[in-house]
């Protein structure tokens, strides 16, 4: 498995486990969203990989949604771009996948961490 990112990615018997890890809470930053497309293209391309499971790797949580601070701190130019890939790039990846992907919720879904989740199959 890599581990140290914010998504963590493994496959096991042909499922590709896509683990969400940007403690505390799963909050959505740019480096989250590269890395998710990132990950959801890794399983879409793996021909050993036949289904993918979106979790948390923290308890109690799935995504708390877009890192607000984060997003506040931009330009109207970086809101515009953070929306496109949350709501544009990350479904069209999961669109692309072309295998069964679930939502293993956990914990607490929020705004576009809902998004993700109601996108899965």
């Amino acid at each position: 498995m890599r581990r140290g990112q914010v998504i963590d990615y493994e496959v096991r018997d042909g499922v590709a486990e896509i683990l969400f890890n940007n403690a505390p809470v799963n909050a959505i930053t740019e480096a989250f969203m590269d890395a998710l497309i990132e990950a959801l293209d890794r399983a879409r391309h793996d021909p050993a990989v036949r289904a993918v499971i979106l979790a948390s790797a923290i308890p109690g949580r799935f995504c708390a949604g877009l890192d607000l601070p984060a997003f506040l701190r931009g330009t109207p130019a970086d809101a515009h771009r953070i929306v496109g890939k949350i709501y544009v790039r990350i479904s069209e990846a999961q669109s692309a996948l072309g295998k069964p992907s679930i939502a293993a919720i956990g914990g607490a879904a929020r705004g576009a961490g809902m998004s993700i989740a109601i996108t899965c199959d």
